[in-house]
């Protein structure tokens, strides 16, 4: 799987783009019987589609859905590379307190990101978040005096955020992804028949 992905990284950063066996040689520094060796396999697996132009082949992405699926597994796997997570939960341990004063956002994962990583919040009453976190500061989005007043409170009162970051980490635990994935199989499997 490793080496698809090497091998189809040029396609799917520009997903338009044709290349060359001896172009993609060189942009992934592999000998080039080897690259065609793979280019033929993704052929015959329907990922890339073969063009005659000259004496030279050219190798161009097929959009299916199956492409757009490995996509979505690369696209991931570099965000799971990149350390952007490790540096999103760092940033969140840095804050004394996540403020989404939203005016509307229909659940707001990012108050629980931050609540996971310890880091106590003020969310707008208005965002579909308050309606599932007690242990939150709350407050009108247009009330900009509370929203201040609850900001001083939390770095003046050190039993605040310590209550509120142990209460809420608790009440966190009953969200997780299997329920609403199981959910949307289910009605995959009853929209197909499968």
């Amino acid at each position: 799987m490793e080496r698809k992905l090497t091998i189809l990284k040029p396609f799917f950063e520009d997903p338009n783009r044709k290349f060359s066996i001896r172009e993609l040689s060189r942009i992934l520094k592999i000998n080039h019987t080897t690259v065609r060796q793979y280019l033929n396999k993704l052929v015959k697996e329907g990922f890339l589609s073969p063009k005659k132009e000259g004496v030279y082949l050219f190798y161009h992405l097929i959009l299916s859905r199956k492409t757009l699926n490995l996509k979505l597994y690369y696209n991931l796997e570099k965000v799971r590379n990149s350390n952007l997570i490790e540096e999103l939960e760092k940033a969140y341990r840095m804050a004394s307190l996540y403020v989404m004063p939203s005016v509307s956002e229909p659940f707001g994962i990012t108050a629980l990101e931050a609540i996971q990583s310890g880091t106590p919040i003020l969310i707008s009453r208005q965002s579909g978040v308050s309606e599932v976190i007690a242990h939150a500061l709350k407050a009108d989005f247009w009330d900009v005096n509370d929203l201040a007043n609850k900001i001083l409170a939390v770095l003046r009162y050190r039993a605040l955020p310590a209550v509120m970051r142990e209460h809420a980490s608790q009440e966190i635990t009953k969200f997780n992804w299997d329920s609403p994935a199981q959910k949307c199989m289910d009605i995959y499997r009853e929209l197909t028949g499968r």
